[in-house]
């Protein structure tokens, strides 16, 4: 299996999400909520800048560590800035409301900085 590896420059926005879906996908789950951002802090920095993402998983911790192995694999210079970790509320008086299927699914809510040399 082949080991990919980021190499930003300035303007990469749309190649971020996409090995991000990428990976996600290859480790066998769905994201939802990606973003990726220009970091305005550092762009006064001559020397490097940096690219905000977050994104959300919803699945069993063994599928999600696969996913983080994966992402840290691919991601060349990166720290992780947050992660939270939340399990989905199940209503059971409101019929519409969200169904646990899989009581082990967690939510998984994660931001990370990219960097990249200029």
């Amino acid at each position: 299996k082949s080991i990919r590896t980021i190499t930003l420059s300035n303007g990469d926005e749309v190649k971020i999400r996409n090995e991000i879906i990428t990976i996600a996908a290859n480790s066998g789950l769905g994201i939802s909520g990606i973003t990726v951002e220009k970091d305005l802090l550092t762009r006064t920095n001559p020397e490097f800048g940096s690219y905000i993402i977050s994104f959300n998983v919803y699945t069993r911790y063994p599928v999600f560590k696969s996913f983080i192995e994966e992402y840290e694999r691919n991601m060349r210079f990166f720290t992780w800035d947050a992660l939270i970790i939340s399990r989905p509320e199940e209503k059971k008086d409101d019929p519409l409301a969200l169904k646990i299927e899989d009581p082990e699914k967690v939510n998984f809510s994660i931001v990370s900085r990219v960097y990249y040399l200029k």
